[in-house]
């Protein structure tokens, strides 16, 4: 059975990160989590198992993991978008820690909606498949020589 583990962590791949960046990190992305020493400088993990999603159709969880294949890793947020996103984010830290009886059935929708939700803002940005940047292309090609 999937898992949504809802976590506080440090910084993801070695990116320059601002507030409200939204990162997406494939599973199989080669990142490391490093302490900044920056105060007040709060990051939030969501780390799951597309198994936990398998409720979905195939169709349905391809849609739901498409942001994963998009090879640009940070999303500048708009102010209204973080509010969604923060919002959505306490939510799913709430359910985690409070483990209340349905708990993981609001965990899958609230994580299908942030998913929904960064697909479509990632469509408004014209972001596709094909949007490699340069980081990306050169650690896959380190990852096939490893």
């Amino acid at each position: 059975m999937g898992h949504l583990q809802v976590c506080q962590t440090y910084r993801l791949r070695e990116l320059d990160l601002r507030n409200g960046d939204l990162v997406i990190v494939n599973k199989n992305d080669i990142h490391k989590t490093i302490d900044t020493g920056v105060p007040h400088y709060e990051r939030v993990l969501i780390d799951f198992e597309e198994d936990f999603l398998s409720i979905y159709s195939k169709e349905e969880m391809e849609y739901l993991l498409n942001c994963f294949k998009i090879n640009r890793p940070v999303i500048q947020l708009k102010a209204s978008e973080q509010i969604i996103v923060k919002n959505l984010l306490n939510k799913m830290q709430q359910e985690q820690l409070l483990k209340e009886l349905g708990y993981r059935i609001s965990l899958r929708a609230k994580l299908t909606e942030l998913l929904i939700f960064t697909n479509r803002l990632m469509q408004k940005m014209n972001l596709s498949i094909n949007d490699v940047d340069e980081s990306t292309a050169i650690q896959k090609r380190i990852s096939k020589v490893i």
